[in-house]
């Protein structure tokens, strides 16, 4: 309970110079004002449904921009499939945010838990993980429905047999490096360096040293995600987050692609994995840190 204290002097004067004018007296009123109302608790379970769909909003306009551009040709050009992963990525965090903080993405989890451990526990990276890619299988799973028969019409134009390669899927549903890549080393590097730019962001715009208004956060991680996309989507894929890549992988695994779905995936999650952390040190630990402390 906080109080506002409000001092009132009161004087009294007296005509004439034979009366004494006495002292000032001095009163004190004590108002109790009500502390401003906290936001709600939201327990676990709540947090992690958040986690399910806001990561489900971010895959379902991410990788379905992509398959506009892979398979019907709707959106051409990288330009256009980023500024929708800009949109779907600041939408997804508005939605979720003030519940579960936003992370939809276990790199993200795990650079919280490394580097803001009072903010969140450890103990909460596997269970974010796991609903962060539940929600992407969902999408992965909405967008094959929906895109099924562009999926179909693409492998008869390419002469590509479903269960014999994981290209027809490579970015609208896992991520796949490109020629331009020059060995997995470089294109695990890619994605160790796009994941740190996005947690370096994301723990920079969040520092309570800074002041960007909470309510922009979204849109700047939104910016942060197509930007970074924009620079290595057609590299490494740009994958950038474990559950991105991986719920849809499990997905097609099931759709036939069979083990195809799973071909290089571990540089989609070891990289994010190495990077997430990285950029969060970067940012709270080197750019921030209080040399006096």
């Amino acid at each position: 309970m906080s109080s506002n204290y409000l001092e009132e002097t009161f004087e009294e004067s007296y005509a004439g110079d034979d009366k004494p004018k006495p002292r000032a007296a001095s009163a004190t009123l004590e108002i109790d004002v009500p502390p401003p109302p906290k936001g709600p608790e939201f327990i676990i379970p709540q947090k992690l449904l958040a986690e399910v769909l806001g990561t489900f909003v971010l895959v379902w306009f991410g990788c379905g921009a992509v398959m506009q551009s892979k398979y019907t040709g709707a959106m051409t050009g990288l330009g256009q499939v980023t500024m929708t992963w800009v949109l779907g990525g600041a939408l997804a965090v508005y939605t979720c945010g003030n519940i579960s903080g936003g992370h939809l993405n276990p790199a993200v989890s795990l650079a919280f838990a490394v580097v803001r451990p009072t903010e969140f526990h450890i103990g909460l990276v596997i269970p974010y993980a796991f609903s962060q890619t539940m929600g992407a299988f969902f999408a992965a799973g909405l967008n094959y429905y929906l895109f099924s028969a562009a999926i179909l019409e693409f492998e008869a134009a390419s002469n590509s047999t479903r269960g014999e390669n994981g290209l027809t899927f490579g970015g609208a549903f896992g991520c796949y490096w490109s020629e331009y890549m020059a060995s997995t080393t470089q294109a695990v590097i890619s994605e160790v360096t796009g994941t740190a730019m996005l947690t370096f962001v994301i723990f920079s715009i969040t520092h309570p040293t800074n002041n960007v208004p909470a309510s922009l956060i979204p849109a700047l991680v939104g910016v942060a995600i197509g930007s970074i996309i924009a620079i290595i989507g057609s590299l490494s894929g740009g994958g950038i987050n474990p559950a991105r890549d991986i719920g849809p992988r499990i997905f097609t695994s099931l759709a036939g692609w069979g083990m195809y779905g799973f071909e290089g995936w571990w540089v989609y999650t070891l990289g994010p994995f190495i990077g997430g952390p990285l950029g969060a040190m970067i940012a709270d630990g080197v750019l921030r840190t209080n040399p006096g402390s």
